[in-house]
């Protein structure tokens, strides 16, 4: 009679993590922070120089970020580059949205997508200058 009851709560207890599973897995904010790693830069841009370049170094790799302009909800032709891989990938604008890029395509396969989250332009008597909210994923595994 022990051992039937052992295989019972054995079962039991598989079976109750594979629900919890299967639901951390069904809604998407869990899935996401089960999945992937994040991190947010927030990075500076004053008016007075058009191009911009930031270089964001993160867990042993690095990714440039050129553009040309920023305005209020997009960056001017924009190219990432993944660890000095030239030419890297063009995007032309790059609009605040919830998209990660670059897209999953055949030609491009980096660890690593970047989110634009947000841009915050002040306005002093010295110009202007923008917070460029970025976000950073890759698979956890």
């Amino acid at each position: 009679m022990e051992f039937i009851e052992i295989v019972n709560g054995v079962a039991t207890s598989v079976a109750s993590a594979g629900v919890l599973a299967i639901i951390a897995l069904a809604i998407k904010p869990l899935r996401v922070a089960l999945v992937f790693k994040t991190h947010e830069y927030v990075l500076v841009h004053h008016s007075e120089s058009r191009r911009c370049e930031w270089d964001i170094q993160w867990e042993g790799q690095r990714l440039t970020i050129k553009a040309d302009n920023v305005h209020n909800d997009y960056l001017e032709n924009v190219t990432l580059i993944y660890n000095d891989q030239a030419p890297g990938e063009s995007l032309g604008s790059m609009n605040v949205s919830r998209e990660f890029f670059p897209r999953v395509s055949p030609r491009v396969s980096w660890p690593i997508k970047v989110q634009l989250s947000g841009i915050v332009k002040r306005t002093s008597d010295s110009g202007r200058e923008y917070s460029v909210h970025f976000v950073v994923r890759r698979r956890r595994w």
